[in-house]
């Protein structure tokens, strides 16, 4: 196996580890696409600059790329830790179904409550305890660094809140309050990915210079 193809190997299988696409690596060096595959199919080489990038992104020495490396064990290794992870995610989806369910189940009963009896202000100030249920559990996720389902329990919070105030406001029918839970619930869907878009592009632009 020549250097080229050493080197073209240890590209493809560091960014296959640290789960990456061509595109993604291609974004963080500040480098085109094109030139990545190349790499990757062992059609040209990274110049020395680019060599330590690459090595400095994997957090390898550059003397790294140079050496032929089994990834067999390694790659084995990536696979017992992500069944480990779908596990977790897997307890952790089932948790928010709970919460979810409980908080379903708590507004129906005080809507089935709200038939029988004409007011709700005697109780309606316990409402307020529906939204610290799932806003608990954000700040729990947020601990543990399970960022994954923020936006989630963030919309929990907000429907359970908009809920707790509609109840607590009833004879004034502030039904504006599901409008505006509305508009943020549209907010914590898109922003995200606008504010994705946006780097992206920025990201795209330095490429193009880059090339140019």
């Amino acid at each position: 196996m020549t250097t080229r193809d050493i080197i073209s190997k240890n590209i493809t299988c560091l960014r296959k580890k640290n789960k990456m696409t061509q595109g993604e690596l291609a974004d963080k060096l500040f480098y085109s696409n094109k030139a990545v595959s190349k790499w990757e199919r062992g059609e040209s080489l990274p110049d020395a600059e680019m060599l330590q990038k690459i090595a400095d992104l994997f957090n390898v020495p550059i003397e790294y790329l140079f050496k032929d490396h089994d990834y067999t064990k390694e790659i084995s290794g990536d696979i017992d830790k992500e069944i480990k992870k779908k596990a977790t995610r897997i307890k952790i989806i089932f948790i928010l179904t709970i919460v979810a369910a409980i908080i379903v189940v708590g507004e129906l009963g005080v809507i089935g409550l709200a038939s029988i009896f004409s007011s709700m202000e005697a109780y309606a100030g316990y409402l307020f305890i529906l939204p610290f249920i799932p806003l608990t559990v954000l700040l729990i996720s947020i601990i543990l660094g399970k960022k994954k389902y923020d936006r989630v329990l963030i919309s929990l919070t907000l429907w359970s809140l908009a809920f707790s105030i509609y109840f607590f406001f009833q004879k004034y029918n502030f039904i504006f309050i599901y409008e505006i839970a509305f508009l943020l619930q549209l907010g914590i869907i898109f922003f995200p990915y606008i504010g994705g878009w946006v780097e992206k592009s920025t990201k795209n632009k330095k490429v193009n210079k880059k090339d140019k």
